[in-house]
């Protein structure tokens, strides 16, 4: 196997304004680490919008390098699902790619 590893984190959201920011700043932090140790790694961070109807969107689409995926699911499994497959056409090396999932209402250590 060749190629740098990749991870990929999924963070399905259904109205979470009030959350999503530190979330994504603890995500963020966790990346940095991860990163400092690892400096060949890549984070990929796919936020699956289901059925949002507040500013959840706004917030994420103001975040760099952060992608979404919108959707109808109205079921946090289909919703994580989508972000995974998501992620998983991104791949170059299905292998060497590891994809966690975190809740919008999470903050991640």
């Amino acid at each position: 196997m060749t190629g740098a590893w990749r991870v990929g984190v999924v963070v399905p959201a259904r109205d979470e304004e009030d959350h999503v920011v530190r979330c994504l700043d603890a995500i963020d932090a966790a990346i940095g680490e991860l990163t400092s140790t690892r400096p060949g790694v890549r984070c990929d961070v796919v936020v699956v919008l289901d059925r949002c109807t507040d500013r959840t969107a706004e917030l994420v689409a103001a975040r760099p390098g952060v992608r979404t995926v919108d959707c109808d699911a109205g079921l946090v499994g289909d919703a994580r699902a989508r972000g995974v497959q998501r992620i998983a056409a991104a791949a170059s090396d299905p292998h060497r790619t590891w994809i966690a999932c975190t809740d919008a209402d999470s903050v991640v250590p």
